[in-house]
């Protein structure tokens, strides 16, 4: 029986004792399943190192960062327009995840507790933002696309 198994076993044991069920009736709440749902926690530097070394993200490694994007710069833009094949958005991807990792405002955090130079951050940051946006965009890879003619036979 895996870990997870048996902490799930041991709250519905908990959750099935007739003092809680009788809480729970109470209160208009039937407990029938008890679930867990594991969500890895990925660090920054264990993204850098698998884009330095070209190796593939999995699912959770792409939402974490997704997530990070957009808890710097609010935009799903810039995570969408990046090409995983491209070695100009890796290198600016690892740059991104760097500063975040080292973050040279940490120490005036939260920015609120400073209201003129948090207006100030957010504009940059929405400077950034764009130009990021512009140069994805700039140096994507062009895919082509061919199409197909049909020729018609002579008769």
């Amino acid at each position: 029986m895996s870990e997870f198994k048996k902490i799930q076993k041991n709250i519905e044991t908990v959750l099935h004792n007739p003092t809680y069920v009788e809480l729970f009736k109470s209160k208009g709440i039937l407990i029938s399943d008890v679930k867990i749902a594991v969500v890895p926690i990925i660090p920054n530097v264990l993204i850098i190192q698998k884009l330095i070394k070209n190796v593939k993200l999995n699912k959770y490694e792409k939402d974490e960062l997704k997530n990070t994007i957009w808890n710097v710069f609010f935009d799903d833009n810039i995570y969408n327009n990046i090409q995983f094949n491209n070695k100009i958005h890796i290198g600016m991807l690892i740059q991104i995840l760097s500063t975040v990792q080292f973050d040279v405002l940490s120490p005036f955090y939260p920015l609120q507790q400073f209201p003129t130079q948090y207006k100030l951050v957010s504009d940059i940051t929405l400077k950034l933002s764009k130009m990021i946006i512009n140069n994805l965009q700039k140096t994507k890879i062009k895919t082509f696309r061919t199409k197909t003619y049909k020729l018609n036979k002579k008769q």
